[in-house]
């Protein structure tokens, strides 16, 4: 029988939240080690790739992907204003 994703996220819940419903829970791949989708895998492969994702809530799921977004751009803007006093390396 196939590992039931979606009853798992519902157990795990929201990380953030709290939130349960299975129909609202995304995973949120928590670094640079994503292989592929979860919807894509099956088997091992499925297993060894939940290993590396932590489970929120479509709305916390975006939330924490804009702040994502957003530090990545001050990183730059800081990069950027450094790299200027370099005499704009």
């Amino acid at each position: 029988m196939p590992f039931d994703v979606r009853a798992w996220k519902a157990a795990q819940g929201c990380c953030d939240c709290g939130n349960r419903d299975p129909d609202a829970l995304d995973c949120d791949h928590d670094g640079d080690d994503k292989v592929a989708n979860i919807a894509d895998l099956s088997g091992a492969k499925l297993l060894v790739e939940l290993r590396k994702v932590v489970v929120r809530c479509v709305p916390c799921h975006r939330r924490i992907t804009a702040l994502r977004s957003a530090m990545v751009e001050y990183e730059r803007t800081e990069l950027d204003e450094y790299c200027a006093t370099l005499g704009g390396v």
